[in-house]
């Protein structure tokens, strides 16, 4: 199994951050490893303290991490002032990580998470390939979005200050994904879906990560990070008053819950043929069984033997 790291805030809320890196990891089938940056105190409702790592100890996660795993891939999330990312420049040189920047500026709530936005160019200029949103690309580009032509001219602007790669996110514009590269601009086209979006923008980055560090090459794993998160959103969680959390879990448990259905069939079929004294009570109109899912909806979400259980009458031909 690849190992892949993230580095970026705790989420005392459980959404965005850390969390949601960790929970994307596991669901896209890789080890999540983590530098935690800042200790946030927050909730769905807005961010209310802040506390920075010591950069020693930012240094000494980097340092444990290494000497245990094999680590190539790694995303980078809340990096909370100039030394931190000095730092992580640092970590990236040393050990030779292949780096994906979710340059995050702002809390889904607007809270501002880091004290140097000018900074994140360094590593912005050694990453393969960054995820801003619409106000991030701004804020980096210098352009103001308002259509699709300042979405590009913003990415290639970021493309030319250094970044190898810049993939700006549609949450805030028309659902649409822009990927731009010194080689042109793929729009990865989508449309806004409803859902609660707090962790959104931290669960694709972890995602696009995930899919790189498979093998996937980058237009591909922005695809299916975009239907993923996509995923995430239509299906968050109602936990908290404010922006409703994205559920990265939601597939991995509806595929358990539909296979503990099938072997709970299965396991009742093999019971009624290894008991003869059933058929005694099969109405005459016959019967069946079947289970369905947690909050089933419709067919689909039920599994039964195919017809009807009924009763047969066994005959012997009189002997010759």
């Amino acid at each position: 199994m690849k190992c892949v790291m993230t580095v970026a805030g705790s989420d005392s809320g459980g959404g965005a951050g850390i969390q949601a890196d960790l929970k994307t990891f596991g669901t896209l089938g890789v080890h999540g490893v983590s530098v935690v940056t800042a200790i946030t105190s927050q909730n769905t409702l807005g961010v209310r303290s802040i506390h920075i790592v010591p950069v020693d100890e930012i240094e000494s996660q980097f340092e444990a991490i290494f000497e245990d795993f094999n680590v190539e891939w790694c995303k980078t999330g809340m990096l909370p002032n100039e030394e931190t990312i000095k730092l992580v420049c640092e970590m990236q040189k040393k050990y030779g990580l292949s780096l994906v920047v979710d340059p995050v500026v702002y809390a889904e709530s607007g809270a501002k998470l880091t004290k140097s936005a000018d900074a994140l160019w360094r590593v912005l200029q050694r990453c393969v390939v960054a995820t801003p949103n619409k106000m991030e690309a701004e804020l980096l580009s210098g352009v103001r979005i308002e259509c699709e032509d300042d979405v590009i001219e913003a990415g290639e602007r970021i493309v030319k200050g250094g970044c190898s790669a810049v993939v700006i996110t549609g949450g805030h514009l028309d659902g649409s994904d822009y990927l731009i590269t010194s080689d042109g601009v793929e729009v990865i086209r989508g449309k806004l879906v409803r859902g609660g979006t707090h962790g959104a923008g931290c669960t694709f980055s972890a995602a696009l990560t995930s899919y790189l560090s498979r093998g996937f090459d980058l237009l591909e794993s922005c695809k299916l990070a975009k239907e993923f998160t996509k995923s995430a959103i239509i299906h968050s969680t109602p936990v908290g008053r404010g922006s409703h959390p994205v559920d990265q879990l939601h597939e991995t448990r509806e595929y358990s819950e539909r296979f503990k259905v099938l072997l709970n069939v299965r396991k009742a079929v093999a019971l009624l043929v290894s008991t003869p004294e059933f058929s005694r009570v099969i109405p005459e109109v016959g019967t069946n069984v079947g289970m369905g899912i947690m909050g089933a909806k419709n067919e689909e979400d039920v599994a039964a033997v195919s017809g009807r259980i009924v009763r047969t009458l066994c005959t012997t031909s009189p002997t010759q």
